[in-house]
């Protein structure tokens, strides 16, 4: 599974993710841009194709809807680009 959406098989990356994911590359693709315009992932340019890198390792949402004291908590990956 990895290998198949590695960024060094890019021709086959938005495909992929977009049949993993049950969604047209159009719509995946709106929604990758909205997740990197809240921080959540990085768009990287590789051969002139868009990937996207996720800024975090765990993302947690804790919400109580009885009292004010919802809680995020994020935990950045160690390395934003990939080898």
């Amino acid at each position: 599974l990895l290998d198949a959406v590695y960024p060094r098989n890019l021709e086959r990356f938005a495909r992929c993710f977009a049949r993993l994911t049950n969604r047209g590359e159009p719509n995946l693709l709106r929604t990758l841009a909205k997740l990197e315009a809240f921080g959540l992932v990085e768009m990287l340019t590789i051969n002139r194709r868009r990937v996207p890198v996720a800024k975090l390792a765990r993302l947690s949402v804790e919400i109580d809807p009885y009292t004010m004291t919802d809680r995020i908590e994020a935990y950045p990956t160690a390395s934003l680009h990939p080898a």
